[in-house]
């Protein structure tokens, strides 16, 4: 097996597991370093929400995977690019929200667990954000295309669950921002009160928990199934290769 087959396969296996930390990584620099920023744990709470309503819509529609795949679940629509596709547009999404001002009104950073310093918003520097945004839509993308590649998802699957997730994202954003003005720059979701959030952020840890149980268990069902999906890559390598 070539570098880049093994390098596709180690990304496709630990894409749950990889996006779980990310953006649990996300959310606890967002909370340790902004007293009131709200946005990015309702978002990733909403994420796993419509991975959840993705899981569900599998039982219903009921249909089969491609012959072969590792898994005899129901595949339509693809859990992995709808989870991929929410994150990717929200995140896009915030990282032009940012850009778009030198100093955020209400985002005042306290910088109290003196980790690092950090600068008023935008933290990142603007001439990043569009290599950053590129690379988020083109990873999530290519991820998305590994499930294809690797015999878990039709071509069908993957992209009703791209969309899906994007929709998702879309409708999520629209209802946080769409005429809210003057506020603050995470939208309602930072507008709501202390018990409010105090409510939302125990909802949100024990959603997360669950995902992250689940992502766990992903993962070690697919090093279960390690040795029946390496042999599906080889083969298909090969066949390529003799096809060439």
């Amino acid at each position: 097996m070539s570098l880049l087959s093994r390098v596709n396969y180690i990304l496709d296996e630990s894409c749950a597991f990889s996006i779980c930390l990310i953006v649990l990584a996300v959310d606890a620099y967002r909370m340790l370093c902004y007293d009131s920023h709200f946005y990015v744990p309702i978002f990733i709470t909403s994420g796993c929400l419509t991975a959840g309503l993705s899981k569900g819509l599998k039982r219903v529609i009921n249909q089969s995977r491609p012959p072969g795949a590792p898994k005899l679940s129901p595949g339509m629509p693809s859990n992995h690019a709808t989870a991929l596709s929410f994150l990717c547009v929200s995140t896009v999404f915030e990282l032009q929200k940012f850009s778009e001002h030198t100093v955020v009104h209400g985002l005042v950073p306290t910088n109290r667990w003196k980790l690092s310093p950090i600068h008023m918003a935008p933290d990142i520097p603007v001439n990043w954000v569009k290599p950053l945004q590129a690379f988020v839509i083109l990873y999530s993308v290519y991820l998305t295309r590994l499930r294809v590649v690797h015999g878990h998802h039709t071509m069908a699957q993957v992209v009703v669950g791209y969309i899906f997730g994007a929709s998702c994202a879309a409708l999520c954003l629209i209802a946080n921002y769409a005429g809210f003005a003057g506020g603050p720059p995470g939208g309602r979701v930072d507008a709501l009160s202390f018990p409010m959030k105090t409510m939302a952020a125990a909802i949100s840890t024990f959603i997360l928990l669950v995902a992250i149980h689940a992502a766990c268990r992903s993962l070690i069902r697919g090093h279960a199934l390690l040795s029946p999906t390496m042999h599906f890559v080889v083969a298909k390598g090969s066949s390529e290769m003799n096809a060439e």
